[in-house]
């Protein structure tokens, strides 16, 4: 996709609602707790010159921790997605003795971003895992994740509404009863479906009466 259709459709986005961008890379790649290695990667093992710090390398020797940092922004609503620029430029990267690994490095970060929106769902429970292994397509799922826990119909009234096999729906309605616990963990948060899919399930903090 070109520029230009990117601004149009940025402009007509800004006219319908309130973009959401990320928030601070730097906190989040702190949180990492990186080591001098952990910036050096195998590439760079043997570079001359401390290395920890230069947040810009990461898009090269963590490029993964990058990535998930940007998916994190987006699972959480962010619609504008920065990339992960401090310093590539030439002169700052002299610092590190990395001035020819500018462009290098501002082409990475620029890539990484959109493999975090294009990357297959996976809640990285192991290497190169998708949800897809063990879960049909999210168009398929959706419906029948409203039937059953928003409309909280039975597994074979909702295989009827989602259009799916009651096979399907009997394992996924076992899925969600299976990690009850993991939404009890959940902390409380405003109620943004039918029904609440935390602690709030079973137990709403508020109800809204009819009078």
């Amino acid at each position: 996709m070109s520029s230009l259709p990117r601004a149009v459709n940025l402009e007509r986005l800004l006219t319908e609602r309130i973009l959401l961008p990320d928030a601070a890379m730097r906190t989040m790649i702190q949180r990492a707790r990186l080591a001098e290695e952990d910036y050096r990667g195998a590439r760079f093992r043997d570079w001359t010159r401390e290395l920890r710090g230069n947040n810009d390398l990461l898009s090269l020797t963590q490029a993964r921790l990058i990535r998930d940092i940007h998916t994190q922004y987006l699972q959480a609503g962010a619609d504008i997605i920065e990339t992960n620029t401090f310093n590539s430029t030439a002169i700052a990267l002299a610092d590190y003795g990395m001035e020819s690994l500018a462009r290098e490095l501002n082409r990475a970060t620029e890539r990484i971003p959109s493999a975090s929106i294009t990357k297959e769902p996976s809640a990285e429970l192991k290497p190169n895992q998708k949800d897809s292994d063990s879960l049909p397509p999210y168009g398929v799922l959706d419906p029948l994740i409203e039937a059953l826990v928003d409309l909280s119909l039975p597994p074979p009234a909702a295989a009827r509404r989602a259009g799916v096999a009651i096979g399907l729906a009997r394992d996924t309605a076992r899925r969600i009863d299976h990690n009850e616990y993991k939404r009890r963990q959940m902390p409380p948060g405003p109620k943004v479906t039918a029904r609440g899919f935390g602690e709030g399930r079973r137990y709403p903090i508020a109800q809204k009466f009819s009078t």
